[in-house]
C-alpha cells in the first residue's frame, strides 16, 4: 500500500512527543540557570577549557574540559536533543566539580 502521507494527527503526536518544554514541568526556568550557571564556569580562568577543531567546518569540534591528571579517562556527553535548542556551551557547568576531582575528563561534542 502506497504512503499517502500523515495526517495532522499523527503530526502533532509526533510534535508533542518531541516537545520537552511542555513535557518538563519548569524547563524553561531550569535550562536558564543551567545556562547561566555554565557561562560562569567557563568564564572562569581555572575552568581551563579549550576547543578541539576535528575538521574543516567551525562545529567540527569537541570541547573538552581537562582534568589536572595526566593521562585521565575521558567522558564524552552526549546531549540528545540533537543541539536544537541548545548549545554544548550551555552544558558545560556538567564539567564542573566532582568530574575533574574523581580523574575524568569532559569533552562536549558539537554537531
Amino acid at each position: 500500500m502506497p504512503h499517502t502521507g500523515d495526517s495532522s494527527a499523527e503530526q502533532a503526536a509526533r510534535d508533542a512527543a518531541y516537545d520537552n518544554v511542555a513535557a518538563v514541568p519548569g524547563s524553561r526556568e531550569w535550562m536558564a540557570q543551567l545556562r547561566a550557571d555554565s557561562a560562569h564556569f567557563r568564564a572562569h580562568p581555572q575552568s581551563g577549557w579549550h576547543d578541539v577543531q576535528w575538521g574543516p567546518e567551525p562545529a567540527n569540534r569537541w570541547t573538552l574540559y581537562p582534568s589536572h591528571r595526566a593521562h585521565a579517562p575521558c567522558l564524552i556527553f552526549i546531549h540528545g536533543g540533537y543541539w536544537q535548542w541548545n548549545r554544548p556551551e550551555d552544558f558545560a557547568c556538567l564539567a564542573e566539580g566532582s568530574l575533574p576531582m574523581a580523574g575524568l575528563s569532559p569533552c562536549l561534542p558539537t554537531p
